[in-house]
């Protein structure tokens, strides 16, 4: 088995026009899985769809792209 970075995968991703979205640097995300965005500016955290936790947003990352396609979805 091969062993991927976060960095890498999303490259793959990128290429296989797979649209993946990293809101942190440990996490990248599947934007048609976003069902709400929680938090404020310093702590914004995402519920997605078939996933327990939320995932946190990094501060550097726009939430107005998350939100934006948040409003598409619905």
């Amino acid at each position: 088995m091969e062993r991927f970075s976060l960095k890498k995968m999303e490259e793959i991703l990128f290429k296989e026009n797979v649209k993946f979205e990293r809101v942190h640097k440990s996490f990248l995300i599947n934007p048609t899985r976003l069902i709400a965005i929680s938090g404020k500016a310093q702590a914004y955290k995402l519920e997605l769809e078939g996933l327990d936790s939320l995932i946190p947003v990094s501060r550097s990352y726009s939430i107005n792209l998350l939100e934006q396609k948040l409003i598409e979805k619905n």
